[in-house]
C-alpha cells in the first residue's frame, strides 16, 4: 500500500487520538495532530467568542498542516490526522450560522488546494452516558449542566460533519477499544486492496 492520508475526526472525548495512534502504529505511518505548532500553543491566546477570527485562524493552521502533510506523503509515508478541516468547520458553523456562506470562497478553495485523504472515520458515541461519563474524567471541572450544554452542541456540530462530508464512514467507539479497532482494521485491509470503502465496509 502507498502513502495515504486518514483521517480521525469527532468530537471531543470520543477517542479520537487514542484510535489515530493505532492507526499510524499499524501503518508504520506518522501520527499528526491539528492544529501543528505554533498553531497550538497560539491557539489557547484566542478569544473564543471572536468566531470570525478564530475560524480565520484555524483555517490557516489547516493549510499549514496540509503542507507538512503533502511532504510526508511524498516522502512515502502514511499520515494519520487526528483532526483535519471537518472539525474546524463543523465546530465554528455550529457557533456561527452565517459563517457558513460568508466564508464559503475561502474553505471551499481550501478544501481544493489540501491534500485530498484516503479515509475519512468520524468517530462517535452514540450512548450519551457512556459520553458523559467519559467526558468528566476527561475534565473533572465539567458538572451536569456544562455536560448537557455541551451535548446540545454535540447534535449540531455531528449534524455539520456529516452534511460537509458524505465520506465519512462513522464508527461508534462507545463500546470496547478492541472492537472498534478491529472494525477499522477492515477497512485498512480493503484500503490495503484497493477496493472502493463504502459505509457499509465497517460492518463485515
Amino acid at each position: 500500500m502507498g502513502a495515504k492520508l486518514i483521517v480521525v475526526e469527532g468530537i471531543d472525548g470520543v477517542g479520537k487520538t487514542t484510535l489515530a495512534e493505532y492507526i499510524a502504529q499499524t501503518l508504520g505511518g506518522i501520527y499528526y495532530k491539528t492544529p501543528p505548532e505554533p498553531y497550538a500553543t497560539e491557539c489557547w491566546q484566542l478569544n473564543r467568542y471572536d468566531i470570525p477570527t478564530c475560524f480565520a485562524f484555524f483555517i490557516e493552521s489547516i493549510r499549514f498542516a496540509g503542507q507538512q502533510i503533502t511532504e510526508h506523503l511524498g516522502n512515502g509515508r502514511s499520515v494519520v490526522a487526528d483532526r483535519w478541516i471537518w472539525t474546524t468547520l463543523a465546530y465554528h458553523f455550529a457557533r456561527d450560522n452565517g459563517l457558513y456562506q460568508e466564508s464559503y470562497s475561502t474553505w471551499r478553495s481550501l478544501l481544493v488546494d489540501l491534500p485530498q485523504s484516503d479515509l475519512d472515520i468520524l468517530l462517535t458515541i452514540n450512548s450519551l452516558p457512556v459520553w458523559m461519563e467519559r467526558m468528566r474524567k476527561k475534565n473533572p471541572s465539567l458538572n451536569n449542566q456544562d455536560i448537557v450544554s455541551k451535548h446540545e452542541e454535540r447534535e449540531r456540530i455531528l449534524q455539520l460533519y456529516a452534511s460537509l462530508n458524505p465520506r465519512f464512514i462513522q464508527i461508534d467507539n462507545g463500546g470496547l477499544v478492541k472492537s472498534t479497532q478491529a472494525r477499522v482494521d477492515v477497512l485498512l485491509a480493503t484500503l490495503s486492496n484497493g477496493s472502493v470503502i463504502t459505509r457499509e465496509v465497517q460492518y463485515a
